[in-house]
């Protein structure tokens, strides 16, 4: 498997702001780090909460707290885009896209001000 630096990686840690579907041995392993209370229920599937955007295990330093026993989605990302090389090719889009959403959703704020 592909390895990538994230201690150089200039990202933002975005990767880190998705949700992350949890197995029950995803859990168990997390548990047995002692940490509780870290997922949440969505759907049909366990997910990594998210603490004001970002994932549950990031600390204040942008590290993520269980790096030795992350899931797997965290663990091959963004190895699992077969096209991606590095984080950047993803990052970069994603960005680009992502700056579009919050303008259509700050126009979309707007208009629901300006209509009441």
């Amino acid at each position: 498997m592909k390895k990538i630096n994230c201690q150089n990686c200039n990202c933002e840690h975005f990767c880190c702001t998705f949700k992350v579907k949890l197995t029950w041995l995803d859990i168990i392993k997390i548990k047995l780090k002692g940490y509780s209370n870290f997922w949440e229920r969505d759907f049909e599937y366990k997910s990594i909460k998210l603490t004001n955007n970002c994932c549950y295990f990031l600390d204040k330093n942008q590290k993520c707290k269980i790096y030795s026993t992350r899931p797997k989605p965290c663990r091959t990302f963004p190895f699992l885009y077969s096209e991606i090389k590095n984080c950047q090719e993803f990052y970069q889009p994603w960005k680009k896209h992502q700056n579009k959403i919050n303008q259509l959703l700050t126009n979309s704020k707007q208009k629901q001000t300006n209509n009441h």
